[in-house]
C-alpha cells in the first residue's frame, strides 16, 4: 500500500478519533457513526487514554490541586454546549483545568494587596473557571464576567447566576469598566484572526494583564480537519479549530500584538516524560489528539507592536 495511502487514513482516523470521543454517545443515540469507529474508540482508543490521563495524575505534580479542583466540581457535566463526557475525557479536562489555575493563581500573586479581582471569561460557555477561581482564593472577592457569542449559552449561564454578555470575542468593548485581567481558555484556537484580538485587547481592553489557554502542540499546524476530511455539514465556532500553534510560534503572535509573556505552563495527557514509555505515549497522543495543555500569563507591552507601522484595525 503506498505510504500517501497510508498517510491518509491515519488523518482520517485522527480526524474521527479527535471530534468522535467528545460527541460519542450523541453519535451513537443518533446512529451517525460506524461499528468500526464505535469499536477503535471504545474498545482501544478511549482504554489507553484513561490508562494514559490516570497515570499522568498519579506521577504529576499537581495532585493536590487537581484533588481540590474535583472537590470544587465534583461533576463537569455543566458544559453548555453539543459535546458528552465519558470518564477519560472528564480526565482530560481536568488536566487542562489545572494548567489554568496554576497560571491564574500566579496571576493572584501579582495583587497581593487588591482585596476585589475583576476577571472577564472570554468565551466561557459553562462558568467552570469562574466557580474555581472564587473557590480557590481565600481572603479575596473574585468577581467574574462571563462572554460568549452564543444566546442560548449566555441566557442559560445568566440563569445559572453568573454575569454573562452577548458579544463575539473580536468585538469585545467594555468602555471604562475596570478589569484585572481577561482570560480565555480553549478559544483562541477557534479564531479566524487572532492576531486581531490580541491587537485590540492591547490596544483597546482596560487591563495590564492577559490568561491564555490552548491545547499543546509541539508544531504548528492549521486544524480546519473538517474540511480537509470533506466534512461539509454545517460547522461552527464550537468545533472548528483555526490556527494549532506551538508555545513557540503563539509567543511570537503575542510579543507582535502587544503582549510580553510572564509565566507559561504545560500540563500533559500522559506520564514518564522524558524516558522510553513517556515518549511512546507522546507519539501516540500526537497521532490522536494533542499531548497537553498550554496556558500562559501575558502582561500588556506594546513596544515591539509599536514597530509595525502598518496595522490595519
Amino acid at each position: 500500500m503506498p505510504i500517501e495511502v497510508i498517510s491518509h487514513l491515519l488523518e482520517k482516523l485522527y480526524y474521527q478519533f479527535h471530534w468522535s470521543t467528545h460527541s460519542l454517545d450523541k453519535r451513537i443515540r443518533e446512529k451517525n457513526i460506524s461499528g468500526l469507529e464505535i469499536f477503535l474508540i471504545k474498545r482501544i482508543f478511549q482504554p489507553f487514554c484513561q490508562l494514559s490521563l490516570s497515570l499522568a495524575v498519579k506521577t504529576g505534580s499537581y495532585q493536590n490541586l487537581y484533588q481540590r479542583l474535583c472537590d470544587i466540581l465534583p461533576e463537569l457535566n455543566v458544559e453548555l454546549s453539543e459535546f458528552d463526557y465519558n470518564k477519560s475525557v472528564k480526565n482530560q479536562e481536568r488536566i487542562c483545568h489545572v494548567c489554568q489555575c496554576e497560571i491564574f493563581l500566579k496571576f493572584i500573586d501579582l495583587l497581593t494587596d487588591q482585596e476585589k479581582i475583576n476577571v472577564v471569561d472570554i468565551g466561557d460557555n459553562s462558568g467552570k473557571q469562574i466557580t474555581y477561581f472564587k473557590n480557590l482564593v481565600t481572603g479575596k472577592d473574585i468577581n467574574g464576567l462571563s462572554v460568549n457569542l452564543d444566546p442560548h449559552v449566555v441566557k442559560a449561564m445568566k440563569q445559572k447566576g453568573f454575569e454573562a454578555i452577548l458579544c463575539r470575542a473580536e468585538d469585545l468593548d467594555l468602555e471604562d469598566r475596570k478589569i484585572d485581567t481577561f482570560c480565555t481558555f480553549s478559544m483562541i484556537e477557534h479564531l479566524h484572526d487572532p492576531v486581531g484580538f490580541l491587537y485590540k485587547l492591547a490596544t483597546k481592553g482596560n487591563s495590564e494583564y492577559l490568561i491564555i489557554g490552548t491545547p499543546y502542540y509541539r508544531n504548528s499546524r492549521v486544524g480546519l480537519w473538517d474540511v480537509k476530511h470533506r466534512k461539509n455539514k454545517i460547522r461552527k465556532a464550537e468545533t472548528t479549530h483555526i490556527f494549532e500553534l506551538s508555545p513557540t510560534d503563539w509567543a511570537l503572535l503575542f510579543q507582535h500584538s502587544g503582549w510580553q509573556v510572564i509565566h507559561e505552563n504545560i500540563t500533559y495527557y500522559y506520564p514518564f516524560r522524558k524516558t522510553p514509555i513517556g515518549c511512546l505515549f507522546a507519539a501516540i497522543w500526537r497521532f490522536l489528539d494533542t499531548e497537553g495543555y498550554y496556558c500562559v500569563l501575558l502582561k500588556r507591552n506594546t513596544e515591539i507592536m509599536d514597530t509595525y507601522l502598518d496595522w490595519a484595525y
